[in-house]
């Protein structure tokens, strides 16, 4: 998988240095993830919840962090939308942040 908006990530470390490591770990291991499905993603990630058909949200660092994507698996392509910890996650709307209004 193709990670987009990978900049959202190292600034968030550089601010957050103890979930450096785990966020490296979850660049690597998506990466080279082979997933087709959003049940591929699961068996990877069981504690991922997907929110829509699109969006996923990942427990960081034993659910420390929240790391909120949209996957598209034709193009094979994950979009990093929000990355911070669980209060700050608190105060988003998770389906519809990152999104264009219309």
């Amino acid at each position: 998988m193709k990670v987009l908006g990978r900049v959202k990530l190292e600034r968030f470390w550089k601010r957050h240095r103890t979930v450096e490591k785990h966020l490296r770990a979850w660049l690597t291991e998506v990466s080279v993830a082979g997933w087709n499905t959003p049940d591929d993603l699961l068996v990877s990630y069981p504690r991922a919840r997907v929110l829509d058909g699109v969006r996923v949200l990942f427990n960081i660092k034993g659910n420390h962090y929240r790391l909120l994507t949209d996957i598209d698996d034709p193009q094979r392509t994950v979009l990093i939308q929000f990355v911070g910890t669980h209060a700050q996650y608190d105060d988003i709307d998770a389906k519809t942040y990152g999104r264009a209004k219309h």
